[in-house]
């Protein structure tokens, strides 16, 4: 018994993959890993650019949220 090479995780009785893990090693060996590599580096992960545009995106909603509750408390107090 064999312990998936791939995800660590599942364990394997006759081969060195899991099922789910196969599927992704005839992928890679359909396009190549280097390719699999890539297109999962651009979708997946973010760069720090990426992260940052995230972050900014997500303070200036917060900061357009509050300012909405002020302007509806303001308006009820008068």
């Amino acid at each position: 018994m064999f312990s998936c090479v791939i995800c660590e995780k599942e364990w394997c009785y006759v081969s060195s993959f899991c099922p789910s893990c196969r599927i992704i090693k005839n992928i890679g060996n359909s396009y190549g890993f280097e390719e699999i590599r890539m297109v999962l580096e651009k979708v997946c992960l973010r760069n720090k650019i990426q992260r940052d545009y995230k972050i900014n995106k997500q303070l200036k909603n917060e900061l357009i949220e509050k300012t909405k509750a002020l302007k509806t408390e303001n308006n009820e107090i008068d």
